[in-house]
């Protein structure tokens, strides 16, 4: 049986197994992503453990240029929840470490307007941790490369054709239509041309630090709700630029991990009609 959790937090508000705090008239505090994960884990689904910081602090960091009054404090007290929940460590070089997932979450749904970044928290240390805990050096170098092409994309701001164009070529040469096909030392050399890239048009070297990371990445989800696309499809929606957008944390499940691993999206009712 789930209960809201009474805390202190401002700004996070976390979601699973072991609390829940907010549900799904939320939309305006935790957004439509984070609200309906409050639900779910009411409703006692298997929901990954998780937390979401509200469009408070999106408005707080937009304004402010930071986010204040201990914003990071509460999203570090919410990755050790995650750490006691899962047995796993963000970052860990010794045993399967603790990936996480940021996504944006608007009250009101913008589909394809805004961010995500996947497997935040893997750097050169836990990627072999990662890869032993999987039995799978490939699998793991590929959480790597997709990690840090998000990380590239989305935080540092570079062009997508680029990370695009390495991957075709790798492609080609193995004469290989997927890149989740591509062998290991391929995926370990891409990590290295895309972190060169990302100092190279950033100026900053790519984080190695896993809270480093996921604070990075939460502050370019916010930035993402004023980006140029999300601008305008507000501008042809009626949707007010005051709402901001919430960022949904999430310990990672993962669609790379075998043929019997998979992620996607399941409907209850036909988009279209509405019927079952």
């Amino acid at each position: 049986m789930h209960k809201t959790v009474v805390t202190t937090m401002r700004w996070v508000s976390p979601f699973g197994a072991a609390q829940v705090r907010g549900d799904q008239e939320d939309e305006g505090i935790l957004g439509g992503k984070g609200a309906n994960l409050a639900r779910m884990a009411r409703l006692g689904l298997n929901v990954p453990p998780g937390f979401t910081i509200g469009t408070a602090a999106c408005r707080a960091f937009l304004t402010a240029g930071e986010p204040r009054l201990g914003l990071w404090e509460e999203v570090d007290d919410a990755v050790e929840s995650l750490e006691s929940q899962t047995g796993r460590r963000f970052g860990d070089s010794e045993k399967e470490p603790l990936l996480l997932s940021v996504r944006s979450g608007a009250p009101v749904s913008m589909p394809g307007m805004l961010d995500t970044v996947l497997d935040v928290g893997v750097n050169d240390a836990s990627v072999a941790a990662l890869a032993k805990a999987a039995g799978s050096d490939r699998f793991a170098w590929d959480c790597y490369r997709r990690f840090v092409q998000m990380y590239g994309e989305v935080v540092a701001g570079a062009d997508a054709d680029f990370f695009q164009r390495e991957l075709l070529q790798r492609q080609r040469a193995r004469k290989q239509g997927s890149n989740g096909l591509l062998p290991c030392h391929d995926l370990e050399d891409l990590v290295r041309v895309f972190k060169a890239h990302i100092e190279e048009v950033s100026g900053r070297p790519f984080p190695d630090d896993p809270r480093t990371q996921l604070r990075q990445t939460v502050a370019a989800i916010f930035r993402s709700w004023d980006n140029a696309r999300a601008r305008e499809y507000r501008r042809v929606h009626g949707i007010p630029d005051e709402l901001g957008t919430a960022a949904t944390v999430m310990t990672m499940v993962f669609g790379n991990r075998g043929e019997r691993s998979g992620s996607g999206v399941a409907v209850t009712r036909t988009p279209v009609t509405g019927e079952p």
